[in-house]
């Protein structure tokens, strides 16, 4: 594989996106996306800053000139449920939610 190549997967992975997803956002077939992953062919000069507004990233860094930009650490949210506990929403951490929600409830629940 190529820099360019490498470096063009793993923008579309970061992104979370698959081949066919980014082909047809990119309005391309997908063995043309796959032929510039795999470093046998190159896109034009136009697809090359399609693919860097699609992806969010630079053609210096697909290029391999510079290195990827790092990822924002998740952020955290602070919201409160209806007793006034608090409940801690992580973005992109779906088990700590998902814990955080299940804990059953110190309220007693009238019948």
């Amino acid at each position: 594989m190529s820099v360019f190549g490498d470096n063009l997967k793993a923008a579309r992975l970061a992104k979370g996106m698959t081949l066919v997803q980014s082909a047809n956002a990119l309005g391309i077939t997908n063995p043309a996306l796959s032929q510039w992953e795999q470093g046998k062919r190159e896109p034009k000069f136009d697809m090359l800053l399609e693919l860097c507004q699609l992806f969010d990233t630079s053609p210096n860094e697909l290029l391999g000139f510079e290195p990827p930009a790092p990822s924002a650490p998740p952020r955290e949210t602070k919201i409160r449920t209806g007793d006034n506990s608090p409940v801690t929403i992580v973005k992109g951490d779906h088990n700590k939610i998902s814990q955080t929600i299940n804990q059953p409830s110190k309220r007693r629940i009238r019948k």
